[in-house]
């Protein structure tokens, strides 16, 4: 979900950076709040975009699967 003028509801959760991901339980509530794009070191110390696998690891570990 992308949200536009949102100024408000990035306010009131204390949103200063961008992007975020908000992971948002089967209830409805917001279960955490990470920022958007994880970096790591590649082999040779060069800081480049993560894989994406601390994502996926944080939303299973929501679902509890």
């Amino acid at each position: 979900m992308h949200l536009t003028d949102a100024r408000d509801f990035v306010d009131r959760i204390g949103i200063h950076g961008y992007p975020k991901n908000i992971l948002i339980n089967k209830e409805g509530v917001v279960h955490q709040i990470l920022d958007g794009i994880h970096q790591q070191l590649d082999k040779e110390g060069t800081v480049v975009a993560g894989d994406g696998q601390e994502i996926i690891r944080e939303i299973v570990n929501m679902l509890d699967v």
